[in-house]
């Protein structure tokens, strides 16, 4: 949704779901690894690995 906006097949309700995770399943250093191994690879990040704090600064549902 962040990278390709209107092209997911979410909806309000499921943002809200994966919103809702994201606050209560907080960035875990296994996840900042892999998000760093994955760049090592791909040379591209998941920015809310990098800033989980942007998760609820963002107007995904535009995307929707």
């Amino acid at each position: 949704m962040l990278r390709y906006p209107g092209l997911g097949t979410y909806s309000e309700e499921s943002l809200a779901m994966l919103l809702k995770w994201h606050e209560t399943a907080p960035v875990s250093d296994y996840e900042r690894h892999r998000n760093a191994a994955i760049f090592e690879k791909q040379g591209n990040r998941n920015p809310l690995i990098d800033h989980p704090e942007w998760a609820l600064r963002i107007g995904f549902s535009a995307g929707l």
